[in-house]
């Protein structure tokens, strides 16, 4: 090889070499900190536990959808939403409560629902 290919090669592949170990070093350094792609992460885990954990399958008056029920530490289950496929469009009521003594508010919010369709019918 003569002195000006090793030349060629050694300038084209020394910047690339130095562009691999800063990035590499810059990569550990940006992934101990906040980034968007974090929250995400985060978001992404709560949406997931949310689901597995609050959302249950229901059919009502023969439409299918899902109701979601929210916990407070103090009330207990305060918030309930249902939303059903209807036609080609979407019911949802949300019902929620704020001191007790209340009612289920999962069982209000069926019946709402259940109220919704057979009075569009």
């Amino acid at each position: 090889m003569s002195s000006r290919t090793r030349l060629v090669v050694m300038s084209i592949s020394a910047p690339v070499i130095a562009f691999a170990i800063v990035g590499g070093f810059l990569g550990k350094v940006m992934a101990g900190q906040d980034t968007p792609y974090q929250h995400l992460k985060i978001f992404d885990d709560v949406v997931s536990m949310i689901s597995s954990q609050y959302v249950e399958d229901v059919n009502i008056e023969g439409h299918s959808g899902f109701i979601a029920i929210g916990t407070d530490p103090t009330l207990g289950n305060d918030l309930c939403e249902v939303g059903i496929q209807f036609q080609d469009d979407f019911i949802e009521w949300s019902v929620s409560f704020a001191q007790q003594p209340f009612p289920d508010p999962c069982d209000v919010a069926k019946e709402f629902t259940r109220q919704s369709i057979v009075n569009a019918k």
